[in-house]
């Protein structure tokens, strides 16, 4: 874990982390398109430039989640959940 932080006033509940993992980038993204799909959320995927984005909702909660694979053969990992 490198940063976290979150929120839960004026009715949102609101959670950043940004952390590091030698897991691929693939693997990252299949596991939590697997967990959101088991939890009941959409899920759809993308390319923004050379963050592998997935992202989805459930009624009035939504997730996303930007994975990179650095330079050093990590993959960094930003992830954005939301409720209110």
């Amino acid at each position: 874990l490198q940063e976290a932080a979150g929120t839960d006033t004026g009715g949102c509940a609101l959670r950043v982390v940004n952390f590091l993992t030698p897991v691929e980038v693939k693997d990252v993204v299949d596991f939590y398109h697997t967990r959101a799909h088991g939890a009941g959320f959409t899920a759809e995927y993308r390319m923004e430039r050379a963050d592998h984005v997935l992202g989805g909702t459930k009624a009035q909660a939504a997730f996303i989640v930007y994975a990179r694979k650095r330079p050093d053969g990590l993959t960094e990992v930003d992830l954005v959940v939301s409720a209110n």
